[in-house]
């Protein structure tokens, strides 16, 4: 099924989309495409008055490029010197490029949301300054703090007004979704609840929940390091190592697909930061996030030739759970002839040892994996075997074990 024609829940992919780190800061950069008309500009403000945070909004159709952080300011500045002749002190001048007052409260508040409207109506000079706001999260000379998110609409470049593709850098920074609009029941609702008013600032409907804001943002940081790493392993060490050819899919210049998601490290990167939010919203907190907003983000992120392979991969490995396998739970058989699975199963059990809390259990596991990290040396060989001892002992665990001992003979009798 193609990322057109899957169907999500607006609400339901935004409150993945928040929650989810990116470079720098939380949101990875987020383009919706879809026909004139349909709530796109209407939908980037709901966003903001649904999470309450200063919204800055950006049409480079009604705002020139003074508007983007891109044009430069002359300012004066005194420097400090031994200059007799001079008094003592002269006047550099020096290119600044001041942010909006909008920017500059958001830096103070540490939190915000940039919406940029009419995307690919944007002059060349508009997607380079945008280019290092969605890549740098930098709007002039402010960084953005990590709490403000980046969000852009716009019409397909075949109806926009003036449109044009976006350059391929810039394209492979956003995760590209199909901008559908609301069916007439939600708007109805929607229409009915704000009785065709102005919109004023409401509640956030996620305050109503178990979890707030700042409770998930907490959920996430302390379970990120386990379920990234797990997610990082599934795309980088198992899905890419069976398919190295989709690692880098470039399409060719000037095409329809370059104006779209396709597969770079960057954009891998990126779907293995959708799958560990959604695992941990879906095992930590009240907030379930369905399959096809996941697979939605992630077609969105990589295209949807890359997304199908990576789905069918995922399915038909029927991995171990990494605890089960190491305790000698699991009837799984090691096959040389797919070393990928197997890989994948060393680097999960190795990942799962390093965030075990309990140290005496901890300790139990590496004991435990050692040894099969040993065995597996003659199974499916060294290099995948190292895959499961090296984080163990780059992590000093249960060295001078019987497990220990036994790898490090193993390891020692093939190196030789």
């Amino acid at each position: 099924m193609s990322v057109t024609d899957t169907q999500y829940d607006p609400e339901e992919l935004i409150t993945l989309w928040w929650h989810t780190p990116s470079n720098e800061g939380y949101g990875p950069p987020l383009l919706f495409t879809g026909d004139p008309g349909e709530a796109k500009s209407g939908f980037m403000k709901y966003i903001a008055r649904l999470f309450a945070v200063p919204f800055l909004y950006i049409d480079p159709l009604a705002k020139g490029e003074g508007y983007s952080g891109a044009v430069p300011v002359i300012d004066e500045v005194f420097e400090e010197s031994y200059q007799p002749m001079l008094g003592g002190q002269t006047k550099q001048k020096i290119l600044r490029f001041p942010p909006t007052e909008a920017i500059y409260e958001m830096t103070l508040a540490g939190y915000g949301l940039v919406g940029v409207d009419e995307l690919r109506n944007c002059p060349v000079i508009w997607q380079q300054a945008l280019q290092a706001l969605f890549e740098a999260r930098e709007f002039g000379d402010q960084k953005l703090p990590v709490g403000v998110r980046l969000i852009a609409c716009s019409n397909s470049a075949k109806v926009a007004t003036g449109g044009r593709k976006l350059s391929g850098p810039l394209a492979n920074r956003f995760t590209h979704v199909p901008w559908h609009g609301f069916d007439p029941k939600q708007t109805l609702a929607y229409l009915q609840k704000n009785k065709g008013k102005f919109p004023q600032a409401q509640k956030a409907d996620w305050r109503q929940v178990k979890y707030t804001q700042a409770e998930i943002e907490k959920i996430t940081d302390e379970h990120w390091d386990a379920y990234f790493g797990q997610a990082s392993i599934d795309v980088f060490g198992g899905f890419l190592v069976a398919k190295p050819q989709m690692k880098h899919v470039e399409p060719k210049p000037n095409s329809p697909e370059m104006d779209g998601p396709w597969p770079t490290t960057r954009a891998w990167t990126t779907v293995a930061r959708w799958i560990a939010t959604y695992r941990i919203l879906n095992d930590h907190t009240s907030c379930k996030i369905s399959k096809d907003t996941l697979r939605t983000v992630v077609a969105g992120t990589i295209g949807d030739d890359a997304a199908e392979s990576f789905w069918k991969y995922i399915k038909s490995r029927n991995l171990p759970n990494p605890e089960d396998f190491i305790l000698g739970r699991t009837n799984t058989v090691l096959d040389p002839s797919v070393p990928d699975v197997a890989y994948t199963i060393f680097a999960s059990a190795g990942h799962f040892v390093t965030t075990v809390k309990d140290p005496n259990y901890q300790k139990e596991l590496a004991d435990k994996l050692y040894s099969k990290c040993a065995s597996a040396i003659t199974d499916v060989g060294t290099e995948i075997a190292l895959v499961g001892a090296v984080p163990l002992n780059d992590n000093f665990l249960a060295r001078g074990s019987r497990g220990h001992t036994e790898w490090q003979k193993a390891f020692m009798k093939v190196a030789r």
